[in-house]
């Protein structure tokens, strides 16, 4: 599964940093992604956070193929076991 979310991720990538709640998910031997937005002026977690409708769009996108792509694979996993 993480493979197959690496393989899905941009080319761009994303650099390392916080942790969350993913990394307990994680930790716990769930498989889990975090999909991140560029926030204007690099805000975040701040009342002046804001993200251009443009980015939004794409990452709504992205999540959505993300999430088509990993529900089309594990019905492929299914069958095979």
């Amino acid at each position: 599964m993480r493979r197959f979310v690496r393989r899905q991720a941009s080319p761009i990538g994303c650099r390392r940093g916080p942790l969350h709640d993913a990394a307990e998910v994680a930790r716990a031997g769930v498989p889990t992604v975090m999909m991140f937005t560029q926030s204007l002026a690099g805000l975040s977690h701040n009342k002046a956070e804001d993200t251009k409708s443009d980015d939004l769009k794409m990452a709504v996108q992205a999540f959505d193929r993300l999430a088509r792509k990993t529900v089309n694979w594990l019905s492929t996993q299914k069958s095979k076991g």
